[in-house]
């Protein structure tokens, strides 16, 4: 009785052991699987058009259906971008971009387009082809590549970037770019860092009546900075830009009324050399959303109010004031002036000749609308 016992229970414990090794088998090969999978992986698609896996561009892919365990080539359109992502890095290809991958050497292959990636994982040594298979790229943690049939720019945001080019080694450090022209030596340019502190990051905008549908945009200065461009998109796949605009301040107010069909927007802000004409380290993306709805967008569609006071003249210069509204941007003769939080401003102008002058008065409100109005004033005295 006692040795049956023991054959049983020695049956059992051989069974237990070859379940454990077939459960840890079939545990390794999926998680190899998993691996070969998310080594690259489309997970985002803009809503606007298609991606490609052929040449032709006639046959469109979805996050879904996408395969990864043979070589394939993806082409987005001129309305479509997308998200994905390779050995733990964010990509995101802009519309007309193309890129290859080979899953059996792990191979990205950005051929064409631009892109921006961010590493999930600092550390990890990570590279990718661009334009040609003989050039390799060590990316960094952050940055930006645009390419043309005339050029190659290479933002560098933050870590330390290697690049192989035509036989050439280049290296870049945070906040560096390198362009490459048509038939002429590398270029490298310094460019300032991003801005900080972005206001509003996150909001929810409930528009019942007029005005709540205006944002008032903030974010710190950038040392050095002079001008920034203010981008607002439909999506954080930046395929489109609603609204872009260069200014020499940290603020910018806009009316989300102009934007009838779109519930929500992304928007970010970037440096500018506006001599160079290099846009520097963008600053993180923040996210408006829209509820509500206002019924007489007529009425906040209209041009704002300006009331100008009678001009004093003294000399060779006119004194002027009067009331706008608090939202609106004014300009007289081109110079920007500021309105104060009543609505009040006050501005004097200065005249070098004698004789009949005509001063423009131009105010824009946040959906830029204009109302524009002109005085006359003769001066006398130099």
């Amino acid at each position: 009785m006692r040795n049956i016992r023991i054959i049983f229970l020695s049956i059992i414990f051989i069974v237990v052991l070859i379940s454990f090794y077939f459960i840890n088998k079939y545990n390794c090969l999926l998680n190899s699987q998993i691996n070969k999978i998310s080594e690259f992986q489309v997970t985002k698609i803009s809503v606007k058009g298609k991606v490609y896996k052929d040449s032709a561009m006639t046959v469109p892919i979805s996050v879904k259906n996408m395969k990864y365990f043979s070589e394939f080539t993806l082409i987005s359109d001129s309305k479509t971008s997308f998200e994905f992502f390779f050995s733990d890095t964010r990509f995101i290809a802009l519309p007309n971009s193309k890129i290859s991958y080979r899953p059996k050497i792990k191979e990205c292959y950005l051929q064409k387009g631009e892109f921006y990636w961010e590493k999930q994982i600092n550390k990890k040594k990570i590279e990718v082809l661009v334009l040609s298979p003989k050039n390799i790229m060590t990316l960094s943690n952050s940055g930006k590549i645009s390419s043309t049939d005339n050029f190659l720019k290479i933002w560098n945001y933050s870590g330390k970037l290697d690049f192989f080019y035509k036989n050439e080694a280049y290296s870049l450090r945070s906040n560096q770019l390198l362009i490459f022209r048509k038939n002429q030596k590398a270029e490298k340019y310094g460019f300032l860092s991003f801005p900080e502190h972005i206001s509003p990051e996150k909001k929810i905008l409930f528009v019942g009546e007029i005005g709540d549908s205006i944002v008032r945009f903030r974010w710190k200065n950038v040392m050095g900075a002079s001008n920034y461009i203010f981008r607002l998109y439909s999506s954080n796949l930046k395929e489109d830009v609603l609204y872009e605009k260069i200014t020499t301040t940290n603020k910018i107010t806009l009316d989300f009324l102009r934007f009838r069909d779109l519930k929500e927007f992304f928007w970010q802000v970037f440096p500018y050399d506006i001599e160079r004409k290099i846009e520097g380290n963008p600053s993180k993306v923040g996210n408006i959303k829209i509820t509500g709805r206002l019924v007489d967008k007529k009425a906040a569609l209209m041009p704002p109010k300006l009331n100008i006071d009678p001009l004093s003249v003294s000399g060779n210069v006119v004194l002027i004031k009067g009331e706008a509204d608090v939202n609106s941007q004014l300009f007289i003769n081109d110079e920007s002036v500021s309105i104060d939080s009543d609505g009040k401003f006050f501005y004097s102008l200065f005249f070098k000749s004698i004789g009949k002058k005509v001063i423009v008065f131009k105010l824009i409100s946040p959906s830029e609308v204009e109302t524009v109005k002109e005085k006359g004033v003769i001066i006398f005295e130099e």
